[in-house]
């Protein structure tokens, strides 16, 4: 059992690695906002995130050493996602070093694949770490092994699709 989780993990992070490099199917969506406009980004947040059952946390080391873990306890909040944190090491140390954080949202069925990029904060005894473990709690029955939430405050928006408006700031 531990060895398929560990491939479906390892292949989950091979993917998003694919993804980020080379994009997902397009769907033409455009925004005229300006780059860093907080209601276009919770906007595209709240369209975008709740869709998909798993998101992708992309992180680096303060030296650059970059990490890749999917996620599966998220919440949004305006232009906040939150992050449940049960077991991630890398992760977690590479956002105490460097707070930049990307989270890819790639829905194949709906045709979308958004990258949203911003600066993340590591909170525990939370409002939003309440709200997590309630979510968790729900979602896989226990969230005794919930440490504390990542939030992510999105200041950026771009298409992770294939085609001629891959990698364009949306947001």
């Amino acid at each position: 059992m531990k060895k398929s989780i560990v491939a479906v993990i390892g292949l989950s992070a091979v993917l998003c690695l694919v993804i980020f490099s080379a994009g997902c199917v397009s769907t033409g969506d455009q925004s005229g906002a300006p780059a860093g406009d907080e209601t276009v980004i919770s906007q595209y947040i709240a369209d975008y995130i709740p869709q998909v059952q798993t998101v992708q946390l992309a992180t680096a080391s303060a030296s650059g050493v970059p990490n890749v873990a999917t996620m599966s306890a998220v919440m949004t909040d305006g232009n906040r996602i939150i992050i449940g944190n049960g077991y991630m090491n890398k992760t977690l140390a590479n956002l105490q070093e460097n707070p930049q954080a990307a989270v890819l949202a790639w829905n194949s069925d709906g045709g979308y694949c958004l990258q949203f990029k911003g600066t993340a904060e590591i909170k525990t005894d939370t409002e939003e770490h309440i709200l997590m473990k309630e979510l968790v709690e729900k979602k896989f029955g226990d969230s005794d092994f919930l440490k504390n939430v990542v939030v992510i405050t999105v200041t950026e928006v771009y298409n992770s699709m294939l085609g001629e408006d891959a990698g364009q700031r949306l947001a």
